[in-house]
């Protein structure tokens, strides 16, 4: 597998695919893991954070889901 690949994904990308499994940018995602690498900055990372931190996101997952899709992200993405 070739790991050269650097891809930047929008924060709505993200978001969406952590709210619907299976989902067009669910496997945006798991395609873009096969073929590289996505690249954060730390303010993307502190953007998805405040996202998923909004009220109305309270009912569609659990504080551990998200902070294990954050700490997801981290270990398999490339701080840039």
């Amino acid at each position: 597998m070739m790991m050269n690949r650097h891809f930047v994904l929008d924060n709505n990308i993200l978001v969406s695919a952590l709210l619907v499994k299976n989902s067009a940018p669910f496997w945006v995602i798991k395609k873009v893991e096969e073929m590289g690498v996505i690249l954060y900055s730390e303010a993307t990372l502190l953007e998805l954070n405040q996202v998923l931190n909004r009220k109305k996101f309270i009912k569609y997952f659990t504080v551990e889901e998200k902070q294990e899709f954050i700490v997801k992200l981290i270990e398999s993405a490339e701080f840039n």
